[in-house]
């Protein structure tokens, strides 16, 4: 390793994130090989801030600046690229190869589609602490479900999936539990076709795999928190809200349980209806611990006929505030120990002038 003159702390940190934000990847190690200090800021910075993205076996190295968007770091030369990957500890894969991937230790990875391979992907990383899978469809899952408790992964501290409803359910009547660790999110749509089918499916997806009625439920006493966020892309109904109750007590040993429900829908006549069955399912349902449930209604009223003022006044005759803009309302509200947020933002058709 040469050594170049010593550099203040601040300027090495600026010298790196100047060839990152360049995407000059050799650059970049050039400069992390002239010293004690810039080589540990910039292994620091890869660790913190490179996120390697697999297509197959074909790897880029991605790196977040301090805004939303990522950078792609570019390399002519391969032992550049290579030092580079020894430090890169987050993983998203797009689709899974056969071929192990040229990366030595990796503690975060996203998985954007269920696919075999997969076993062998989770096997290969040991040290892994945190664990998203995207994207599992009925088709998948069960074959998902297998691999999972066939994985071996001790030092999982949190895991992170993405399935239907109706995958959700089968992944709580297993015969066979799923080893959760400590820290468990569900990602799950709710729809009235595409991701269930047609309407009637769905229906019967809730009807025929409602977890309240079956005998063979399991718990999951070793998870401590639980957090939930369902899409709601069809109507807000007693028998959705019921599914997500039953999932919830399945975790008997949570101290910390959050649901964020996302409801985007067109507006219909009777909106007011889909609030009400809102509060109904918090005031009669009751949950051994403390529940926050974070609600947001986006409404098009494009197609509506004539203005929305009428479900304003009934939003507000029920609690609701407007909230900055005579489009949006809120309500916080509390239901023993379940404590709700629930925000409602109207967009399309008829807009408030400047004098209203």
């Amino acid at each position: 390793m040469t050594t170049s003159p010593h550099l203040p702390n601040h300027l090495i940190h600026e010298l790196i994130n100047t060839t990152r934000l360049r995407s000059d990847g050799d650059a970049m190690v050039l400069l992390a090989l002239s010293g004690k200090e810039p080589f540990s800021v910039f292994r620091y910075v890869i660790e913190n801030r490179a996120i390697a993205c697999a297509d197959r076996s074909n790897i880029s190295i991605q790196c977040l600046p301090f805004t939303c968007c990522t950078i792609s770091i570019k390399f002519v030369l391969e032992g550049s690229k290579r030092l580079t990957n020894r430090f890169v500890r987050e993983l998203h894969v797009l689709n899974p190869g056969s071929k192990q991937l040229p990366l030595e230790k990796i503690t975060k990875l996203m998985i954007r589609r269920y696919a075999q391979p997969f076993t062998s992907i989770l096997n290969s990383w040991t040290d892994l602490e945190v664990f998203r899978m995207c994207d599992i469809t009925d088709g998948a899952s069960d074959d998902f479900f297998d691999d999972f408790v066939n994985t071996s992964l001790p030092n999982l501290r949190k895991l992170d999936i993405e399935l239907t409803l109706n995958g959700c359910n089968k992944l709580m009547t297993l015969k066979t539990p799923l080893p959760f660790p400590e820290d468990v999110g569900f990602h799950f749509i709710v729809a009235d076709s595409g991701i269930f089918g047609s309407p009637t499916t769905f229906r019967n997806s809730l009807t025929n795999n409602a977890l309240s009625d079956s005998a063979s439920v399991q718990t999951f006493p070793n998870v401590k928190h639980f957090t939930a966020t369902v899409q709601i892309w069809t109507d807000m109904t007693a028998e959705v809200l019921d599914q997500i109750s039953a999932v919830i007590k399945c975790f008997t040993g949570a101290e910390t349980v959050k649901i964020g429900i996302y409801h985007h829908h067109e507006s219909r006549r009777n909106d007011i209806a889909g609030v009400v069955i809102l509060h109904e399912w918090l005031r009669d349902t009751s949950f051994a611990i403390p529940v926050e449930v974070f609600c947001e209604e986006l409404v098009d009223i494009t197609a509506y006929d004539g203005p929305y003022d009428n479900v304003y006044a009934e939003l507000k005759s029920i609690g609701y505030e407007e909230d900055c803009h005579p489009t949006r309302h809120i309500i916080e509200k509390e239901y023993g120990n379940i404590k709700l947020i629930h925000s409602i933002d109207v967009f399309g058709g008829y807009e408030f002038s400047d004098e209203d």
